[in-house]
C-alpha cells in the first residue's frame, strides 16, 4: 500500500503505521523516500492530507536521521497544513 501510486491507498498505509508499532526500518525509509520526492508536489486535499499522515507515521521510527526530513518539510513546505503537521511530527520525536 505504501508504494502505491493511489494516494488515499497510501494515506491508509501511513494511519496503519501511525497506529502499530513497526520496528523494520525499511517500511520508514519508504515513507522517508515518498516525503522527500512528494511533499512540494502536493497541492489537492487528498496529497496534503497524506503527505501529513506520512510525517506522522515517520515519526513513529524515533530515527534522528530522519528529523532532518521532517524538518526540511516544515521549513520548506509550501502548503501550511503540510508544514504544521511536519512540525507537529518533529516535536513528538524530542
Amino acid at each position: 500500500m505504501l508504494k502505491s501510486d493511489m494516494m488515499e491507498l497510501k494515506r491508509d498505509a501511513a494511519k496503519m503505521v501511525t497506529r502499530k508499532d513497526y520496528s523494520d526500518p525499511a517500511i520508514y525509509e519508504i515513507i522517508n523516500d515518498d516525503l522527500l520526492a512528494g511533499y512540494t508536489s502536493a497541492t489537492d486535499n487528498v496529497a496534503v492530507d497524506t503527505m501529513a499522515w506520512l510525517c506522522k507515521a515517520l515519526a513513529n521510527s524515533e530515527n534522528p536521521l530522519h528529523k532532518e526530513t521532517l524538518r526540511k518539510i516544515a521549513d520548506n513546505s509550501g502548503n501550511p497544513k503540510l508544514a504544521k503537521y511536519a512540525k507537529k511530527a518533529l516535536k513528538s520525536m524530542n
